[in-house]
């Protein structure tokens, strides 16, 4: 969806699934490949692939716990909140990943933190939501059962704090 933009990062590097390689023509910083996992669970340790777990965010989790982050704080967990509302506002226009149903926009997107996540005609799959927050719950497990912590710090979210207990961001302290 953001192909274009993403080529145009220029970075010291972008984590990309071997997936999407093909798709990248111009990258204008280097690319960190890394292969999907074929079974589902939390992955801590890219080399041997990343569960994608229905979102993004599992995949940054898994390679935050790789890098040795001890606390991780979690900031845009909407969990779409009115993702009812939100589908009133689309149009079914075929399957996408694994069978999902795609959509596309004809409203405004309003789970996101910006109107324009998914602008007016952008084509996206329905999120599995309970899928994502079981991807959570692994992520926790992983986290808690390794002496580390992993929070929820949106300030704005529907997500249950049984898959990731809730902080208030502005509470963090950033001392140690």
């Amino acid at each position: 969806q953001y192909l274009e933009e993403i080529q145009e990062i220029r970075s010291n590097g972008l984590f990309v699934s071997k997936g999407i390689i093909p798709l990248i023509k111009n990258s204008q910083s280097p690319l960190y490949v890394f292969k999907g996992h074929p079974k589902v669970e939390f992955c801590k340790n890219p080399y041997s692939g990343v569960h994608g777990g229905g979102t993004s965010t599992f995949v940054a989790m898994q390679f935050a716990y790789f890098m040795g982050v001890q606390e991780l704080y979690c900031v845009g967990l909407d969990h779409y909140e009115e993702l009812d509302k939100q589908l009133e506002q689309t149009e079914e226009t075929g399957v996408a990943q694994a069978g999902f149903p795609l959509v596309e926009t004809t409203g405004e997107d309003i789970n996101h933190f910006t109107k324009d996540y998914y602008p007016k005609g952008a084509k996206w799959f329905v999120p599995q939501v309970e899928r994502m927050a079981k991807s959570y719950l692994m992520a926790r497990e992983a986290f808690e059962n390794n002496g580390r912590k992993i929070y929820n710090a949106s300030t704005r979210t529907v997500l249950d704090e049984k898959y990731l207990p809730r902080i208030d961001f502005s509470e963090v302290s950033w001392e140690k």
